[in-house]
């Protein structure tokens, strides 16, 4: 398992349990790969990126 995957899956679950932004609907998503998570990464576990953000909100425009 990839270091950085682990890691975020501990600090996700340590912020789910005792409060934190981990708990908002909005995934963060790797500006490199495009893939989103629900946990945010240091770096992106699938290309190694390292600018994964929370995702703006989009408008449905329909």
């Amino acid at each position: 398992m990839n270091v950085a995957r682990l890691v975020g899956m501990i600090w996700g679950d340590l912020l789910a349990r005792f409060g934190g932004h981990a708990i908002e609907d909005r995934p963060f998503e790797c500006t490199g790969c495009g893939n989103r998570y629900a946990l945010q990464y240091f770096s992106c576990p699938d290309c190694g990126s390292y600018d994964v953000d929370r995702v703006e909100w989009e408008l449905d425009e329909s």
